[in-house]
């Protein structure tokens, strides 16, 4: 009820209680409690000796609640800072601490419950209980209805939503700060040492986020001391914020956006609405119009959640720029880890990584001088070139980079037209300040983290599982004079097939000539070995042809509406292109998913969720329920609500098809942590974003070569041998598939791989 107090009567909350705060803070702060003034600027009296609620006989008597509670001393520092030390207010206050007068029973107003001591257990005194001028009573939630379109029909359906004015008030607080907890911390984080004990300081956050039920027992009684080593090793790497590349951000975003992968400030104008007798005449036109307007909504909608992102992580970046701090962090159900604080960290968008430093600053050293030049090629996406290459390239362009460094908002050329322009911009800052400390660069030192990536890591996991001779050298498992590419791997088959049909005047492949490049493919490959569906392959494809439909040959003039079918016909086609070659490509891995897949069905079968234990001691649960729905009917309406507890039945589609993507990245997560353990045992500074590794550009040959030791002692280890095994002691009753024939690959070619991660 206070909430919705403030929300409307800001004026009450001003004139009265911040003042009466204020005064009786003031008082207290003097040696007086709250509520000892003999009268206050509103001419109503309050004394700390309070009679019964009827006021008459009974001689029940209690001290005022207030005056039992200490002032904390921010809370005096703030008071005198606000009263101004001779302020009207203040001055009454000390006037009223300096001759508390007594005031009779007889003369004391009517009590409120607060006076009355009811409400001993208000956790602290902001004000004194003052009853507003006006008290309005509304519904925090309201019932309303609304149209929508479903299968081409409309039809009208009731919503519960929050009172707009509500919302409003609860925006204007979340405007004024942000919850204390889940930010980045100020000291380092409390080390793990149980699944509820670990990360902040003061308060516990849960180890898992997501899982289950099940999930949670199974943390209880296992040993997860090498999980929390791993956690607690990468929460104890200090940050910085970058002050140079934070300017840029925010001179940009002051002019309004638009680049660099910065939101636009404002929103697109919607299509002008054509005369409504010529929409009843033109119902094409009418469509048109409508899909044109819907378009434009839902650009809006989407840039006004990108400027809210934007405002959000800007928000605690101006909060710790002066400052170093820490990310403490927990897992997902399949043990990969994210830091708590939600809006601003390494894991974000490119302006997150653009604004973040190592605290610890190191010397170059030899080779650091190259790695940040490499950096800066992968960065600006010429990354399918050897290192050599690399670092030629930025010598190259070391004239640009100096005027970046110099004015980045008018030489802009360089670093906009990076994949990760932010990022790219703070390496130019970094290598001009090299190259201008003198001539020993090798002792520079640095904060600027610079990354490894791994080559389509799951097929990297995949092909080490299966010793797929193959695969492995097409993901870089093995030594390559240049780096090898997967993805043109696959858009080569792709092109081949598309030649193809466009031989035999297939209408679709005439369309996309000439348009296919390799970023349309790369993201189903990525996701591929994660289990992509042929509707998520669509999707992505679509995203990608949408961006380059300027480039389709369309056979016939369309519409908007037109074109946009004909692109997600053309996606449809490509992305069962894409699919089979990647099957071609990779048989080993294509294997080995589906024994997975064949596996969950079984275990699944039994009404059982599948689970596994990781090489780092994680027990792992898939939480997938086939939900349970039902109706209920009230006054206004029938509700539909759903059921989807633990104890429902599990959901074997969904098991068989997350089962190898999770369990690939629970490997990739094992491997990653493994890492991170015995970076902190050599003293490197170590970061990581899944299978993109940081360091430091003076230690980053040390780095390589623990995640290549790392990557190579977890996979002489028989994984599916032991999973196998797990099952069938565990499943005694099932009879599984044999375990898919093992390759020839050696492993230890990894260590002589330059690009396993580049």
């Amino acid at each position: 009820q206070l909430v919705i107090q403030h929300a409307y009567a800001p004026e009450w909350w001003l004139e009265t209680g911040a003042r009466r705060w204020v005064e009786g803070s003031n008082a207290a702060a003097n040696g007086s409690t709250f509520g000892s003034s003999s009268g206050s600027s509103d001419g109503r009296s309050s004394s700390t000796t309070t009679t019964n609620e009827s006021g008459r006989g009974g001689g029940k008597t209690t001290t005022n609640w207030a005056s039992t509670l200490p002032i904390p001393k921010e809370v005096k520092e703030a008071v005198q800072t606000y009263g101004g030390g001779g302020g009207e207010h203040s001055g009454q206050a000390a006037e009223a601490a300096a001759a508390p007068a007594a005031v009779s029973e007889a003369a004391s107003p009517p009590l409120s419950p607060h006076d009355r001591g009811d409400c001993d257990s208000f956790p602290f005194p902001m004000w004194l209980p003052i009853k507003p001028k006006t008290t309005p009573r509304v519904a925090v939630f309201e019932h309303t209805l609304r149209r929508q379109k479903n299968h081409k029909k409309y039809r009208v359906a009731g919503w519960i939503r929050v009172n707009p004015l509500v919302r409003t008030a609860i925006e204007q607080v979340h405007a004024i700060g942000y919850e204390p907890k889940h930010l980045p911390m100020l000291s380092k984080p409390r080390p793990w040492s149980a699944p509820n004990k670990g990360g902040y300081l003061t308060f516990d956050v849960n180890l898992l986020r997501g899982g289950g039920v099940l999930q949670d027992g199974a943390l209880r009684n296992a040993n997860l001391s090498n999980l929390f080593e791993g956690l607690n090793a990468m929460g104890e790497t200090p940050w910085c914020i970058n002050k140079p590349v934070l300017n840029v951000v925010k001179e940009m975003w002051k002019a309004g956006g638009g680049k660099a992968n910065l939101p636009d400030r404002k929103d697109l104008r919607g299509p002008s609405k054509p005369d409504p007798k010529m929409m009843e005449e033109d119902e094409e036109m009418h469509k048109r119009w409508e899909a044109e307007k819907a378009m434009v909504e839902t650009e809006n909608a989407n840039r006004h959640s990108l400027r809210c992102d934007l405002e959000l992580k800007l928000g605690v970046v101006e909060r710790f720029q002066d400052d170093s701090f820490y990310f403490p962090f927990n897992i997902d159900f399949r043990g990969r880890t994210y830091p708590i604080p939600p809006h601003f960290n390494h894991l974000g968008a490119d302006v997150n990584r653009g604004l973040l430093l190592f605290h610890e600053a190191k010397p170059l050293g030899d080779k650091g001088m190259d790695w940040l030049k490499i950096h800066l090629a992968n960065l600006c996406g010429n990354d399918k070139v050897s290192f050599n290459d690399r670092v030629e390239w930025a010598d190259e362009r070391l004239e640009k980079v100096l005027k970046v460094a110099d004015d980045p908002l008018e030489h802009t050329d360089l670093w906009f037209e990076a994949d990760d322009p932010f990022q790219a911009l703070a390496t130019c800052f970094e290598i001009a300040t090299a190259t201008r400390s003198g001539s020993d660069v090798s002792s520079f030192k640095t904060k600027l983290p610079t990354h490894q990536d791994g080559s389509c890591n799951g097929l990297q996991h995949y092909a080490a599982l299966g010793r797929d001779e193959f695969g492995g050298a097409a993901v870089n498992l093995t030594p390559h004079d240049r780096p090898q590419d997967v993805y043109s791997a696959v858009l080569k088959l792709v092109l081949e097939k598309l030649a193809k049909a466009e031989e035999e005047g297939n209408e679709l492949a005439l369309i996309l000539k000439g348009v296919v490049n390799r970023k349309v493919v790369k993201q189903t490959v990525m996701t591929s070995v994660y289990g992509v569906t042929f509707i998520g392959a669509r999707d992505q494809i679509r995203n990608r042809l949408r961006e380059r439909k300027g480039q389709m040959n369309f056979t016939e003039t369309y519409d908007v509406k037109g074109v946009e079918e004909k692109v997600t016909e053309c996606s449809k086609y490509l992305a069962l292109l894409t699919l089979h070659s990647i099957t071609d490509l990779f048989n080993c891995a294509k294997d080995i998913m589906n024994w997975l897949g064949e596996s969950a069905s079984l275990i699944t079968s039994l009404n059982l969720p599948v689970s596994w234990v990781t090489p780092m001691g994680l027990p792992v649960v898939q939480p997938y329920r086939r939900p349970t729905s039902y109706r209920v009917n009230t006054a206004l309406q029938q509700v539909t609500l759903l059921d989807l507890g633990d104890q429902l039945p599990v959901h074997n589609t969904r098991h068989r098809s997350a089962f190898p993507p999770n369990f690939v990245h629970s490997l990739d997560s094992t491997h990653m942590l493994l890492t991170a353990i015995q970076c902190k045992k050599e003293g490197i500074t170590y970061a990581s974003v899944h299978d993109s590794y940081w360091t430091h550009p003076g230690t980053m040959d040390k780095m390589n070569k623990i995640l290549r030791d790392e990557f190579i002692g977890l996979y002489e280890r028989p994984i599916l041998e032991e999973l196998a095994h797990s099952f069938e002691r565990r499943f005694p009753e099932i009879e599984f598939p044999p375990v898919p024939a093992r390759g020839n690959l050696d492993l230890q070619l990894v260590r002589e791989s330059k690009y396993f991660f580049a």
